[in-house]
């Protein structure tokens, strides 16, 4: 990529208007990067239907995460399950209007959505929270809970590796696939995801809530006793993980278009001069 485009690509993006949710190509929300058809709409439902039953397992099992039966309804005040049922939640409507866009398509015999919907928009508001916060949840999981956990002779169940890093790795493969576009600005969506669960993490610890294990904390990282520390996990994660995260994807989103330009150049439309717009996505 030449300095120029460089230039302009980063004016495009950093351009207010993408603070936004609108979008001069809806289509890019119900099709993959590389085309449409039923394929795409199998891959969808699937992943669905994996996530809803991760996410009942994830609550079901048995194993180590509560010290009583009593305890198991605090698997509500985990963030790893905000976010994994956010992520299943997102993965459920995607495969919805994956479906409602085959159908009329087929219908219609021709594109289906020409204009940013309430339910597109709804779908991209939750697909850039739930990716952001996968990455942000699986990077805190292995980086401040797992060694300590490991060197007090823990053992890791399958069900924490899918729900903290299956999904990880769901999301950074699935950006190569869907061609839902990644904005930086939108790292907001994220962030304020990120103030509602600290806002609700200390109103639980004044009320004298208590972890599945009976610890005074839902996480000791979030030990609103020590307010200083707990202030100082806060900013981080909200003011400094979360839009480096959002980078992050939107660093993967622009190598999925130019793999694509290389690649299949049908998927990846030319820079528009006239319009000053980006025409990520063309229909075949």
């Amino acid at each position: 990529m030449s300095r120029e485009s460089c230039k302009e690509c980063c004016t495009e993006e950093f351009h207010p208007r993408n603070f936004s949710l609108n979008h001069e190509n809806p289509q890019l929300f119900v099709t993959a990067q590389g085309g449409f058809g039923i394929a795409y709409v199998i891959y969808r439902v699937l992943w669905a239907l994996f996530h809803v039953t991760w996410i009942i397992l994830s609550g079901v099992i048995p194993y180590s995460w509560y010290s009583s039966e009593s305890n198991r309804i605090k698997w509500f005040i985990y963030l790893t399950n905000w976010s994994y049922l956010i992520l299943t939640v997102s993965a459920i409507i995607q495969a919805a209007v994956a479906i409602n866009h085959y159908v009329k398509r087929r219908k219609h015999d021709g594109v289906s959505n020409h204009a940013m919907t309430w339910y597109l928009k709804m779908a991209w508001v939750i697909y850039n929270i739930s990716s952001n916060a996968a990455i942000v949840v699986a990077a805190l999981y292995w980086g401040l809970r797992i060694p300590p956990k490991l060197a007090a002779g823990g053992e890791i169940h399958y069900i924490d590796v899918g729900t903290h890093l299956g999904n990880a790795i769901y999301v950074l493969s699935d950006i190569f696939i869907t061609a839902t576009p990644v904005r930086i600005y939108h790292f907001l969506h994220s962030s304020l995801y990120a103030i509602v669960y600290l806002i609700f993490s200390v109103v639980y610890d004044v009320l004298n809530g208590t972890n599945a294990v009976e610890g005074s904390y839902i996480y000791p990282q979030l030990d609103w006793d020590v307010p200083g520390t707990a202030a100082i996990y806060a900013v981080l994660v909200a003011l400094v993980a979360v839009p480096l995260v959002q980078c992050v994807l939107y660093g993967l989103y622009r190598l999925r278009l130019a793999l694509y330009g290389c690649c299949c150049p049908r998927s990846v439309g030319e820079f528009n001069t006239e319009s000053s717009t980006k025409q990520e996505f063309q229909l075949a």
